[in-house]
């Protein structure tokens, strides 16, 4: 019952119910672990009905090329690294 709820917290809900219908087997009349499994389950059906209106969300980034980037300066002094290295600086 413990996990349970710790699951519910973490908002793990899939092993959260596992754990309620655990406990339910061993426990029917068990009222609280009822309440909790019936609350888990209308999140787990509320997360899977908001699901498709979240992909439809997305948003698309412009890149924009910025001149004079550092990558450039340092694609130029590799040479000269090369130079002294081969020169035995």
């Amino acid at each position: 019952m413990r996990r349970g709820v710790a699951y519910q917290g973490q908002n793990d809900l899939q092993k959260a119910k596992h754990d309620l219908e655990q406990v339910l087997a061993r426990e029917p009349t068990n009222k609280r672990a009822q309440s909790l499994l019936s609350e888990v389950e209308s999140a787990i059906e509320k997360e899977k009905s908001s699901a498709p209106e979240e992909k439809k969300k997305g948003r698309r980034m412009v890149i924009e090329e910025v001149e004079g980037s550092s990558d450039e300066e340092e694609e130029n002094r590799e040479p000269a690294k090369q130079e002294a290295v081969s020169k035995g600086v």
